[in-house]
């Protein structure tokens, strides 16, 4: 049998062929050993904390509890501070993107350098972190011990802080059932907390506005912590007192859990109402501004007012009998009881004497003048007017033209028509009273009596307007 002729240089080229395909191999085993060994990309961050927080290189670096890298460097910045490296081997986390916060949290209290940077990663839309890039100040949050906490303190508050704790538990012993009892209104609390939250930050401005207000607060604390330090001495006094008063406060810690239940409901209906209150409040907005000003021009009348308040008070309620307004409220009843009938008559006497005041009402001035001197207590007048009240003294004899008989005249005689018309009055005139004086506008003179029993002539009155 004849064996097929190779082409001419073929088994010069099988052993190249052979080499490469084995070299090829070598580099794909070596490409998946590092893919393998690797776990795919990875890159770094760094973040800035104020001291190493008890972290060291790896320590775990977590995303939601699983954990995405490590920590793999620290080191000392310019400023002192701790820069602290992390590598981040997830794929499906890389890369980093702006708004990624990072905290320094201790899983469990059972050691000491378990610290983990736990990683909240920004939105997807975000800018990518480059390799190497530091995270900002603002996103990082270090962990704080306890023991920081306590160190902020000096020695006397951490003393008094120990007896604190020694108290409590001793107010708990014997107490646990009842304490489990008020842990079942725990979740209701904190329910409610949430929703005080939700409503205080949901007006912005307003809550800014309350900051600043506590700031301007503490800030006038803070001058005045001369005078505040004499508050705990009497603070202690009184906690000293509440604890003398131990079974008032049982009791009341008694009757607090059905408080807080009716106390529940009607928080629940305030809440209503002070959404119904939410116009008002914003319609007091401008009327509040001008408010201010208003409240300081009414300082001075309030620090006025303080001794007259004062005084109202010792007029009100003084010590001793017989003395004070509330002893003559009192008495008060009594006073009534024989007061009322007494102006009940008077009322009804009143009501009976119209007709005879109204009779007697035009004859006032007579009436006066007749108490006082038994004469007119105003100008004279009658019915023809104001008249004037005159006297003649004339001699009845006249050395003229006197007979030669005798050395006087009589006058008598003469003077006798004069006399008569000088004082001739008309008797035939029945004038009402007011009519002395010409028609008022109002026409409310002459007077004349509402039955007509009265003698007099309305129409007559004096000429002229």
């Amino acid at each position: 049998m004849t064996r097929p002729t190779q082409p001419s240089g073929f088994a010069d080229r099988r052993p190249a062929a052979r080499l490469a395909a084995v070299g090829a191999l070598a580099i794909a085993c070596v490409v998946v050993a590092v893919v393998l060994l690797r776990g795919g990309d990875e890159s770094t961050y760094r973040i800035v904390l104020p001291n190493a927080n008890q972290l060291v290189d790896g320590n775990e670096v977590q995303v939601g509890g699983r954990r995405v890298g490590l920590v793999i460097d620290i080191r000392l910045t310019d400023d002192s501070r701790a820069e602290i490296e992390l590598r981040i081997d997830d794929d499906a986390l890389l890369p980093l993107r702006r708004g990624t916060t990072a905290d320094v949290r201790a899983p469990s209290l059972s050691g000491i350098a378990n610290k983990v940077v736990s990683l909240t990663p920004g939105p997807g839309n975000a800018a990518p972190l480059a390799d190497g890039d530091r995270l900002p100040a603002e996103d990082v949050t270090p962990n704080v011990d306890l023991d920081q906490i306590f160190n902020a303190f000096d020695p006397e508050t951490r003393r008094g802080y120990q007896r604190f704790v020694k108290g409590g538990s001793g107010m708990l012993r014997g107490r646990e059932r009842d304490a489990r009892e008020g842990l079942r209104y725990f979740s209701t609390a904190l329910q409610a907390g949430t929703r005080l939250v939700d409503d205080v930050t949901a007006d912005q401005p307003a809550l800014v506005r309350f900051l600043r207000s506590t700031s301007a607060v503490v800030g006038t604390l803070a001058r005045e912590r001369d005078a505040l330090t004499g508050v705990v001495p009497r603070t202690r006094a009184t906690v000293g007192a509440l604890a003398d008063e131990r079974a008032a406060l049982e009791r009341t810690l008694d009757r607090l859990p059905g408080s807080l239940r009716r106390a529940s409901t009607t928080f629940a209906g305030v809440r209503g109402a002070l959404d119904d209150l939410d116009p008002l409040i914003r319609a007091s907005r401008p009327v509040a501004d001008k408010a201010g000003p208003l409240l300081r021009e009414l300082r001075p009348l309030a620090a006025d007012l303080v001794p007259t308040i004062a005084a109202t008070r010792r007029l009100i309620d003084r010590p001793g009998a017989g003395n004070d307004l509330l002893e003559l409220l009192a008495l008060t009843p009594g006073l009534a009881e024989v007061a009322v009938p007494a102006l009940r008559d008077a009322a009804k006497a009143a009501t009976d004497q119209r007709p005879q005041v109204a009779f007697t009402r035009p004859y006032v001035p007579e009436l006066t003048g007749w108490a006082r001197t038994f004469g007119g207590a105003t100008a004279g007048y009658d019915a023809h007017g104001h008249v004037a009240r005159t006297q003649l003294v004339l001699n009845t004899n006249s050395l003229v033209d006197a007979p030669a008989a005798s050395p006087l005249r009589p006058l008598l005689g003469a003077l006798t028509p004069a006399i008569g018309a000088y004082t001739q009055v008309d008797r035939t005139a029945r004038r009402c009273p007011g009519a002395n004086a010409q028609t008022l506008a109002d026409r409310s003179n002459p007077w004349r009596d509402a039955d007509g029993s009265l003698d007099c002539d309305p129409k007559g009155v004096l000429p002229g307007p």
